[in-house]
């Protein structure tokens, strides 16, 4: 059986591992390259952290896997540092109400910030 195009958001902050979250949005990403996956955090060293981790974990899968995941760490992978839970709702509705990646972020894999101060 053939995985689909699979949507992934983990929403984390500062008690989670690093090590899991990234292999949760690796693993969510191997499905093909129309796959999505977004980190919505209130920590930036965890955000820090999973952006550093990726490419190891992804180097490690097998193909056609990796070069799934690589490309959609590339392309379709956003990571959205917020200042609270609260301001991080925002960031949530938004995810959910687009459900596409944003090349702004994806391209040059830095913070965006969609949560208001």
């Amino acid at each position: 059986m053939f995985a689909g195009p699979t949507d992934s958001l983990v929403i984390a902050d500062h008690t989670a591992s690093a090590g899991t979250v990234t292999w949760d949005l690796v693993s969510q990403a191997e499905p093909g390259i129309d796959s999505t996956a977004w980190l919505i955090s209130t920590d930036r060293a965890l955000a820090t952290d999973v952006m550093t981790r990726a490419p190891a974990i992804i180097d490690s899968l097998p193909e056609p896997n990796r070069t799934a995941s690589r490309t959609v760490w590339a392309d379709c992978a956003e990571v959205i540092l917020c200042e609270n839970r609260l301001t991080g709702t925002p960031a949530i509705n938004w995810v959910h109400a687009t459900r596409i990646w944003n090349p702004i972020l994806s391209k040059n894999k830095t913070w965006r910030s969609v949560c208001p101060r």
